[in-house]
């Protein structure tokens, strides 16, 4: 499959949302947009799902019209499960003639879902099902994966899974398109990236290395004091609760997160380059 977009434009009333975008993706392309928060990626996400349609311009899926599989998959918004099933009903109800017992069971394990499968989806938390729903659409026979903020929700660990998820899907020439404001990781994972803003999509050639404001959940607010303790005073900009609002460079945040691992994080955003006023600064 090969996805082209031609200079796509698209507007809720008289609101432009996206103005002439365009780009191409083949087998094994892992694209990444990037943006604000209501900039316009999940509608470029909608658009490329069939959900919604341009106002000009189009957008054309080159498929091989003999392939019994699935043309795409993933998440668009919020996970769409039924929550009287079990998860592994979940898997087999939708993945039907694809379902594959070991394959399954190995990426129960692999999303920590394993002790889980069984129970139904009602007694799931949030971030269960998120992962539930990414196993789904991994191992469909999908060629492309749409994910619109895919780790929301997710921990440390499972953002890692994601990738390796999405590397593995990568390399068997799959499509995968993400959109997301969180960019942890996104350098080292996609072949392209790409930015909204001001309604225009536009390629980043590098996330650059200038320093952002990321936002390091833990387990607790003692855990978030003791990882403020271990970093260099001039990169914690502040404290409320159990987050700690850190400034680094993008290519450093790994090392921040190896050095504070210990305390169990939970969470890593990328908010601004300017500090929230309602973060106190860590003494």
């Amino acid at each position: 499959m090969e996805v082209l977009v031609n200079n796509i434009s698209f507007a809720y009333g008289k609101k432009k949302v996206i103005t002439e975008a365009s780009f191409q993706a083949r087998p094994g392309d892992v694209i990444a947009v990037i943006g604000e928060n209501g900039s316009g990626k999940t509608t470029l996400i909608k658009l490329l799902a069939g959900f919604l349609f341009p106002a000009s311009g189009n957008i054309v899926m080159d498929a091989d019209a003999s392939s019994e599989s699935p043309r795409m998959a993933g998440i668009i918004e919020t996970p769409r499960l039924w929550s009287d099933m079990t998860g592994r009903e979940n898997l087999q109800y939708y993945l039907e003639k694809q379902y594959d017992k070991k394959s399954v069971e190995n990426a129960l394990a692999a999303w920590g879902l394993s002790e889980y499968a069984d129970a139904p989806l009602k007694k799931y938390s949030l971030g269960m099902k998120q992962k539930l729903s990414l196993l789904l659409a991994f191992e469909s026979n999908a060629e492309l994966l749409l994910f619109d903020e895919p780790t929301n929700s997710l921990d440390i660990q499972s953002i890692s899974v994601f990738y390796e998820q999405v590397q593995a899907a990568a390399a068997r020439g799959k499509i995968v398109i993400l959109v997301t404001h969180i960019m942890y990781e996104l350098e080292k994972n996609c072949t392209c990236i790409y930015e909204i803003k001001d309604c225009r999509l536009q390629q980043r050639l590098s996330l650059g290395v200038r320093s952002e404001i990321y936002e390091i959940a833990f387990a607790s607010e003692q855990f978030a004091k003791s990882a403020a303790a271990k970093l260099d005073e001039k990169e914690v900009r502040g404290q409320v609760r159990n987050k700690l609002l850190v400034s680094t460079e993008q290519h450093s945040i790994s090392e921040m997160i190896r050095q504070t691992a210990e305390y169990n994080i939970v969470s890593v955003k990328l908010l601004s380059d300017i500090a929230s006023p309602g973060m106190e600064k860590t003494k």
